[in-house]
């Protein structure tokens, strides 16, 4: 919700009130203990000291917009929601495309919205159409 929050407030000209939403999920990921149950999977160099996750300090909107779609896209990899928030925010098409264009994938326009359920078409009583494609 913190970076939807901080798309919303970049989006309607509020870049510094964005900038503390999206920081604060770095700061978040930032404090993550060196022994996580969670990171037993994953390559990490605990032996690094360097800045880690440095807060996000530009006030240009798209700039910050770039950073934001970033930040979501990492908090997002894993948890299921990647391919709604790209058709939320209207890039499904392209990001699949220059992801597995090489192996022929193609984003279909009735791929961005999801077929109705029959038994709901069946109870408008024509007033519901099945989307395009299904």
């Amino acid at each position: 919700m913190l970076l939807y929050c901080a798309e919303a407030l970049n989006e309607t000209g509020q870049p510094d009130q964005a900038k503390i939403y999206l920081n604060m999920v770095r700061k978040r990921a930032r404090n993550t203990p060196k022994i996580d149950p969670q990171r037993i999977s994953s390559v990490w160099d605990s032996t690094y000291v360097g800045d880690l996750l440095p807060d996000v300090t530009t006030s240009n909107k798209l700039e910050l917009h770039e950073d934001i779609w970033h930040e979501q896209r990492v908090e997002l990899a894993q948890e299921g929601h990647r391919r709604w928030n790209l058709i939320r925010t209207r890039r499904f098409k392209e990001r699949m495309e220059a992801a597995k264009g090489d192996k022929g994938c193609t984003v279909e326009d009735h791929e961005w919205l999801l077929p109705i359920p029959g038994d709901e078409v069946s109870a408008s009583q024509g007033r519901i159409k099945q989307n395009p494609g299904y």
